[in-house]
């Protein structure tokens, strides 16, 4: 899902190279119906990969990334650490420059995530990448199970 035509054709372009067939794009905001209405009474897996950057409300996003989760469902946030780099925020249009790990945890706890930790990417993974000299990190939370409540006769 991206809300970007052009990303999603970049996307469809990998998809083709790499012989996948079990791969539906979605050109979408966040909060549309139509996402919602996809991933039915929720995911088991959310990955959202550098998101919260481009966010004007990260919290807002958090929020809706959460809101597409089953119960007891994985969120896996990928997003830059805190940097200062800020010819990359005005080359990719970034909103944030990053986030402290306490940040992502804050805004997890805020989205009623639990079971939060961040842990930082190896640099070397993201080198390649025109983005890959900023620190790169790892978000992991779970949404809640819900309770079930019998049937009181």
């Amino acid at each position: 899902m991206d809300r970007s035509a052009a990303q999603l054709e970049r996307a469809a372009l990998r998809i083709k190279q790499r012989g996948y067939d079990n791969v539906e794009l979605i050109e979408a905001e966040l909060s549309d119906a139509k996402l919602t209405r996809r991933v039915g009474q929720g995911a088991d897996v959310v990955v959202a990969a550098r998101v919260l950057h481009h966010a004007p409300l990260p919290r807002v996003a958090l929020s809706e990334l959460a809101a597409l989760l089953r119960p007891g469902g994985k969120l896996l946030v990928i997003d830059y650490a805190r940097h200062a780099d800020e010819q990359l925020r005005d080359a990719q249009a970034d909103v944030w420059m990053g986030f402290e790990a306490d940040e992502l945890l804050s805004l997890s706890r805020e989205a009623g995530l639990s079971g939060s930790q961040v842990f930082p990417i190896q640099q070397s993974l993201a080198a390649a990448a025109m983005d890959g000299h900023v620190g790169w990190q790892l978000l992991v939370a779970s949404r809640p199970e819900t309770e079930v409540k019998g049937n009181k006769s």
